[in-house]
């Protein structure tokens, strides 16, 4: 019983240490990715203010039906650090899947055009608000981003881009493409992103 109680004990130290240390980023987020919000709060919350782990504790807050605090904690963080374009970027996200679009293009004014998610974004609010022609080159645009640096979820917006395009264009082959080559080559880099196989179903 001591032994046990002793094993018990030093198991508790380990974990609270590896704690204090702060948990490992891919874990929380795979742990959102499972729809383990709670564990994932709790891992993105236990480690050291980073913009990775800000974004990911907005998408869990988002996904949670709480855009409001997702917004707040993002602009908290902003306040920190303004120059952030990515941070800029997620709150166009938050603003434009509201429906407000006059802040969703402030923000996007300040991410600028590096990023496929906020290009694809700046496409969607022509597209939204009329200006057609404009949404059909910025779709163009993004098909045509080089993708050799890009992470997962930069790839998950250029598929968008590609399918709207596509459709635009009625190039029905890239359709082929996406499903055959392009999700699969994503999740090759990542089996837990399950947004590629939603897109590939779509």
């Amino acid at each position: 019983m001591t032994r046990l109680l002793s094993t018990v004990v030093s198991l508790l130290l380990l974990v609270t240490a590896i704690y204090a240390q702060g948990a490992d980023p891919s874990s929380a987020r795979r742990l959102m990715l499972a729809g383990r919000y709670i564990e994932a709060i709790e891992a993105y919350t236990s480690t050291p203010t980073s913009v990775e782990q800000v974004i990911g504790l907005a998408n869990v807050l988002a996904a949670t039906g709480k855009s409001d605090d997702a917004i707040e904690h993002l602009q908290s963080f902003h306040l920190k650090q303004p120059e952030s374009s990515v941070v800029h970027a997620h709150l166009a996200r938050l603003q434009f899947e509201r429906g407000d679009y006059a802040a969703a293009q402030r923000h996007l004014q300040s991410a600028g055009d590096d990023l496929a998610m906020s290009q694809f974004l700046s496409a969607e609010l022509a597209r939204v608000t009329g200006r057609v022609d404009e949404a059909a080159d910025r779709y163009e645009q993004i098909t045509r981003m080089p993708r050799e640096e890009m992470g997962v979820e930069e790839l998950f917006w250029v598929g968008k881009a590609i399918s709207q395009h596509g459709r635009w264009s009625r190039e029905t082959r890239v359709f082929d493409e996406l499903v055959n080559r392009f999700y699969p080559d994503l999740l090759a880099k990542d089996e837990h992103f399950w947004p590629a196989h939603h897109e590939s179903g779509k």
